[in-house]
């Protein structure tokens, strides 16, 4: 007789993540020809520079979403009362915000002359300045997603993007319309969403729960705050620096196929890390209940899924690349070569190993090997991503991330992991 295969509980979790990522990624590509259509080719390029600050502002929110997940993990495990760690946790998030206002000011300032100093006839500092604090609040939006999470409410924070999405797509519908291409105008708007974003998942994870200080749960989270803080820092230094490095040593016009190409391909990352983001609160319990067997299924079933994915997708956007990106785009000249495809698809594979094995070491609080390999891997990345995005264009800035993950985190982090759980 043949055994059913009963889907674990974050599988459904992920399954609603999903649902909510193809509808995301769908409105995600329609806004992307509307920006287009509305900012043209050097407004959108703009529009990648200023969004892909959004992972270093999420540096503010200082390591706390990780550090909260699995700290209320094991309160959990320990059936202890959350209230007080929730009113501790919204004391953090206003003083972030008050203490943020400044600070963005002098980013906003650094940023307009560094980073778009060849956009700077676009746009207006004031305005860079507003969208700098939706970013940060869209930051700060990952703790209350993270609590949702160790709450085994992963559905909600799912659904969210899905939500902007179909949120941003109604302001360009409105934009167009009423014929508005001031890019100031366009863009805060655009980015708008993130603020509802953040008091929606504030209300339905904490709730109005009243901001109070405790030292005792403040000590507690602090020690995972100082190790997640620095893996999160030297991980931008990894993933983050790519639009930086090309805003020196890209056109316009190159930087917004690196970004319509991401976009297609991410797809398949969105949809794996639904996966992993729904399992880690499963593994950092898993793990305190002492069952190591089931973590390493649980990884080989999971990588196994999102190498099939990957190679199933990565397929039929290569079969049709120039299609769907016309479609995307509605320009033939915003199209990716086969090997940029290869070296894209590639990139995804390799992070689906990698992103396994460090979801997992950091849901049991293994950060000391992220720690001391990240700042290798962070050198060699943008060591390699100029020295090639100079020759090879977006194909020396794929490559060159590649071989950052190669010659590190790729074989290190399942080392470690494996001599952790078959140690015990």
């Amino acid at each position: 007789m043949i055994k059913k295969i009963k889907p674990d509980k974050y599988h459904y979790i992920a399954l609603s993540g999903w649902l909510a990522k193809i509808i995301t990624v769908v409105f995600s590509l329609i806004n992307a020809r509307m920006l287009l259509d509305i900012i043209g080719v050097e407004g959108f390029a703009l529009y990648s520079i200023i969004f892909s600050l959004a992972g270093w502002l999420s540096l503010l929110n200082l390591a706390i979403p990780p550090s909260i997940q699995n700290t209320i993990s094991k309160y959990k495990v320990a059936d202890k009362d959350l209230q007080e760690l929730f009113q501790t946790i919204l004391f953090l998030v206003i003083m972030i915000i008050l203490l943020g206002l400044p600070f963005l000011i002098l980013l906003s300032n650094i940023v307009y002359n560094t980073l778009l100093i060849n956009y700077q006839y676009l746009i207006d500092k004031n305005y860079l300045l507003i969208m700098l604090f939706f970013l940060l609040l869209l930051g700060l939006s990952e703790i209350f997603n993270k609590i949702l999470f160790a709450l085994h409410k992963g559905y909600l924070p799912n659904i969210y993007p899905a939500f902007i999405s179909i949120f941003s797509f109604f302001i360009l519908y409105i934009l167009q319309y009423r014929e508005i291409h001031n890019i100031n105008i366009v863009l805060t708007l655009f980015f708008a969403p993130y603020v509802v974003i953040f008091i929606i998942s504030y209300i339905q994870s904490i709730g109005l729960v009243k901001p109070k200080f405790n030292k005792a749960i403040f000590n507690i989270v602090f020690k995972l705050m100082k190790k997640f803080f620095i893996f999160a820092l030297l991980a931008a230094f990894v993933l983050k620096v790519d639009y930086v490095i090309m805003s020196m040593v890209l056109k316009a016009n190159e930087i917004t196929i690196y970004n319509i190409n991401m976009r297609v391909f991410n797809l398949i990352l969105f949809m794996y890390g639904t996966i992993l983001a729904a399992l880690w609160p499963v593994s950092s319990e898993l793990f305190h209940r002492k069952n190591y067997n089931a973590i390493k299924l649980n990884i080989k079933k999971n990588i196994l899924l999102g190498v099939f994915i990957s190679i199933f997708m990565g397929t039929i956007v290569l079969l049709f690349k120039d299609k769907i990106f016309l479609l995307i785009s509605g320009r033939e000249s915003l199209t990716i070569s086969l090997t940029t495809g290869f070296l894209t698809l590639i990139y995804i594979i390799i992070r689906i190993w990698t992103d396994s094995f460090a979801t997992i070491l950091q849901s049991i609080n293994e950060l000391g090997i992220l720690i001391y390999v990240l700042p290798l891997q962070s050198i060699i990345s943008i060591i390699f991503q100029y020295f090639f995005g100079c020759y090879f264009g977006i194909n020396g800035i794929i490559l060159g991330i590649i071989l950052s993950f190669i010659l590190t985190v790729s074989w290190i982090l399942p080392l470690k992991l494996l001599n952790i759980l078959g140690g015990r």
